[in-house]
């Protein structure tokens, strides 16, 4: 419980940390780095996982929870060594007027109240519903993928098969979100909802395909062929495009909420992330068709 209370903390800080430091034409690839940076560590996660963790050997669980604890300590020393709340000059006209706001009305004891007031503006922002089911959307691919080695063994995937379908949507996520935020900052600024349309509507395909190549209640025979390379492919390409929302629905949050701190739409958005991977583990265990069909109907 109290490392996932940490979770939402970490998860809501890339669009702030990018306005502060970083120009207008920088600030969607630097939220989609650090974004997608959490995608890293999953990643390295179905990679180190099966080496680490034995079936049948639950003290082998320690050896995995080591290394997380040396990727949790690093940061962290490096963050009280030297990490400055704000660059010597403000990157950007709104950086400025951001750090200058930020010391006039500086007041610890009235912190908390000021919080709740723009989360309480964001909810009553009816453009943020526009983005809200972003986050939904991630964090039902956060559950699914998580799950991965359930959804694929009933055809006769391993542990090992998973780990490296998981690796590839999650390695195809980082380069997704990356080339989506070099992309809109360099050629189409502020163009958020044509992106949002296309990148959605590619991922659907790719979530159908795989889900067209597994067995289901729904359908007597699997509609599409099944083999390792096909999975491999529908599951990159599901993952590439979700990474491409990803910085696209944050920043497309905050220029709908402005004049609220870039935090505040984030927060909201982080909140929906958790509340999809919620509602996806509710989904009983054995029912891995519905898993994947729940994906891809969000």
């Amino acid at each position: 419980i109290l490392n996932a209370i940490c979770g939402p903390l970490v998860m809501a800080s890339p669009s702030q940390v990018s306005q502060t430091w970083f120009g207008d034409n920088e600030r969607t690839i630097a939220t989609a780095i650090g974004t997608l940076a959490n995608n890293l560590g999953a990643a390295t996660g179905f990679i180190i996982g099966p080496f680490l963790v034995k079936a049948g050997n639950a003290d082998s669980i320690a050896n995995l929870l080591y290394v997380h604890l040396i990727f949790a300590i690093v940061p962290f020393f490096m963050t009280i060594i030297y990490f400055p709340s704000h660059p010597p000059t403000p990157p950007s006209i709104a950086a400025h007027q951001a750090h200058e706001l930020e010391h006039q009305n500086f007041n610890a004891n009235s912190d908390l109240k000021k919080v709740l007031q723009e989360l309480k503006s964001g909810l009553t922002n009816r453009e943020l519903l526009l983005v809200l089911p972003g986050g939904f959307y991630a964090g039902v691919f956060n559950g699914w993928s998580g799950v991965i080695s359930a959804i694929v063994k009933p055809v006769g995937y391993s542990n090992d098969d998973a780990g490296w379908f998981g690796f590839a949507s999650t390695i195809s996520a980082i380069v997704g979100g990356i080339l989506a935020g070099e992309i809109s900052d360099k050629c189409l600024q502020k163009r958020f909802r044509g992106q949002l349309i296309i990148f959605l509507i590619s991922g659907a395909f790719f979530y159908l395909w795989f889900g067209l190549s597994l067995p289901s209640p729904i359908w007597e025979s699997q509609p599409l062929p099944e083999n390792f390379l096909t999975l491999l492919i529908a599951i990159t390409g599901a993952g590439f495009f979700l990474g491409c929302t990803n910085p696209l629905f944050i920043e497309f949050g905050v220029e709908l909420t402005y004049p609220l701190p870039e935090a505040a739409s984030a927060v909201l958005i982080t909140l929906c992330n958790n509340l999809g991977t919620l509602i996806f583990l509710c989904i009983p265990p054995d029912k891995s068709d519905a898993m994947t069909i729940f994906m891809i109907l969000t």
